[in-house]
């Protein structure tokens, strides 16, 4: 991968990763879980890819994260 055509999600730790999934909902409405991870390079900086699907729907979609811990990059707001 590499590029930068995802939209990175700045989290401070894995469980604000799990927890922005759990919250996140499909557009038809359901929750999404995860199905699974993989590490990645984006611009550089290795990141977290969660490959995720709709409970409902089954839409499938790519997210993101990147571990943050600098206090000068704040999350990302859910």
């Amino acid at each position: 991968m590499g590029d930068s055509s995802y939209n990175v999600i700045r989290v401070r730790k894995v469980s604000d990763a799990k927890r922005y999934i759990q919250t996140k909902k499909c557009t038809c409405g359901d929750p999404y879980m995860i199905i699974s991870v993989d590490s990645t390079k984006i611009d550089g900086k290795t990141c977290d890819l969660y490959h995720v699907v709709c409970r409902g729907c089954g839409d499938k979609k790519d997210l993101v994260f990147k571990l943050s811990r600098d206090e000068r990059e704040p999350p990302e707001a859910y």
